[in-house]
Order: C-alpha cells, then sequence, then structure tokens
C-alpha cells in the first residue's frame, strides 16, 4: 500500500516491469505469455529495505489493456475521483489477470492519473514503480535518506500529520494512512464526514479518545458487527489502530509489525 520507487533506469520514460527487463539483468526467465515474474528472479538492485511485499508474481499491465479493462475508461466506469485523478472501475480474469468483460470475472480499480496532478512527477521519469496509488511514501531518488518532501497532494483524512504540515513522506506515512483505514473497518465511518457533527467529522480526531478506553471501544463498533466478534481481537484492533495513527512517525509500527499483530487477531478463537 504505498507509492515505491526502487532500481533507477537510465530511460527518460517510465517503462514496464517486464520478464526482459529481469532476464537481462539477473540472467533468470519469467513467464512471456502472462508477464508474471519471481520473486527469487529480482536481483538484488530492484529490492528496497521498507518494501511490504518483495514483488511477488508482479503483474505488469500495458495502457492498452486498462483501457481493454474499463471500456476505455468510460465515464459510467468511474468509482470516484482523488487528488490525483479518476478511478475506474474494470474486470480482469482472476487467474489470468488479462482483462475481460464488463460485468465478468474480477471486479477491479483502476486509477487514471490527472495530468495536472502528478504528485513528484519529475521525481518519477527515471524510476520504475513497484506499488501506486493510495500511499504516498517513496524512496529518496537522489541519496540513501529515508524520506522525501514533496507538494501536498492525495486523500484528505488519510494523510499523515507530517505530510501535511512539512510534506515530508516516509513509509511511517503509509502506516498511519493504513491505520486511518482500520478505523474505518472498526466504526463503519468515512475518514471524514461533513454529515455527521462538527466534533465527530474527523474519524481520528473523534476516536482515538474513545479507542483508549476499553469500554468505548465497543461502543463506537460498526453496528453491523451485530456482536460477532472476539472481544480480545477487538482491542488488539483498536490498540494497534491508536500506534498506527501515532502524531510521532517515531511511534508508529512498521508493516511487519501491523502484519503480525493482524495475524494474531485472525488466529484468535471466536468468543475470545
Amino acid at each position: 500500500m504505498g507509492n515505491c520507487c526502487v532500481a533507477k533506469i537510465t530511460s527518460s520514460k517510465i517503462p514496464s516491469l517486464s520478464s526482459s527487463n529481469l532476464s537481462e539483468e539477473s540472467g533468470c526467465g519469467s513467464d512471456s505469455s502472462t508477464g508474471w515474474v519471481s520473486d527469487s528472479c529480482l536481483p538484488l538492485s530492484l529490492r528496497g529495505e521498507g518494501e511490504i511485499l518483495q514483488c511477488t508474481n508482479l503483474r505488469s499491465f500495458t495502457f492498452e489493456e486498462l483501457k481493454t479493462a474499463t471500456r476505455n475508461f468510460q465515464p459510467d466506469s468511474v468509482v470516484g475521483e482523488g487528488g490525483f485523478g479518476l478511478v475506474f472501475k474494470g474486470w480482469i480474469d482472476p487467474q489470468t489477470f488479462a482483462p475481460a468483460k464488463p460485468g465478468t470475472e474480477t471486479v477491479i480499480a483502476v486509477k487514471k492519473l490527472n495530468q495536472e496532478g502528478f504528485q513528484g512527477h519529475k521525481e518519477w521519469l527515471n524510476y520504475n514503480a513497484k506499488l501506486s496509488d493510495f500511499g504516498l511514501a517513496k524512496d529518496d531518488p537522489t541519496g540513501d535518506d529515508s524520506f522525501v518532501f514533496t507538494r501536498i497532494i492525495g486523500t484528505y483524512g488519510y494523510a499523515a500529520p507530517e505530510y501535511l504540515a512539512y510534506g515530508r513522506l516516509t513509509t511511517k506515512s503509509d502506516v498511519y494512512s493504513f491505520g486511518v483505514v482500520l478505523l474505518e473497518i472498526l466504526t463503519g465511518r468515512r475518514s471524514m464526514d461533513k454529515y455527521r457533527p462538527a466534533a465527530e467529522y474527523n474519524l481520528v480526531e473523534w476516536a482515538q479518545s474513545q479507542l483508549k478506553s476499553k469500554k468505548k471501544v465497543f461502543k463506537i463498533l460498526d453496528p453491523q458487527f451485530s456482536g460477532q466478534y472476539s472481544r480480545r481481537g477487538v482491542l488488539m484492533a483498536a490498540k494497534l489502530a491508536l500506534r498506527c495513527l501515532s502524531k510521532e512517525a517515531s511511534g508508529r509500527p512498521d508493516m511487519h509489525q501491523v502484519i503480525s499483530v493482524l495475524e494474531k487477531i485472525r488466529n484468535l478463537n471466536d468468543g475470545s
């Protein structure tokens, strides 16, 4: 869940991560018919510290494939709009991930960047994007620093405090955004909801005090849970959300720790 850029390339344009690129650099093969590559084939230069996933089964889509999947980006396929552009509904085959006919197979969301809304566009020209869309963090394109500075653009309600205040991005910025999503799941509310009372408009500001109380946590849960949950699991999830939403980036867990907690919650016995 983040904009991660690694492995500088020589072209002035952003190429697709194809099997031919990997074969030339690492000497290993891949399935040219599907565009899938194995994580074991990736050269070390394409692996960065802090990556959530190491490109397991990465699938590179061409622009033409995305046009097919979204019916040429038809207006009636639009499902939303963010700071970077429109998000379209499309369809792909769940087995081959090839574009499928509308209304069939698996539904996906495709973001089409706005020409006037490119975040850090110049910084991306010589980089190969691994993950994109919702997240904000990316590796420093010129040095070993763990953060970059860029102009503010993105989805309000999900951006970390240090990003809004200083334009500073780190992998912990994406952890904060994940915390907001986790909070939305727990409460069944949107991150920003103008139809709520003023005190409840900003979900994070309203819910943080509630999450600190074991009694209040259960009062703000999404009613649709209908009591079908592990009480211990809810408390663990609430504590995790609080950590992810720490105002100080240093107080947030990394995604490896987040995954560890989520796995523990998943493995809890029902009713515990």
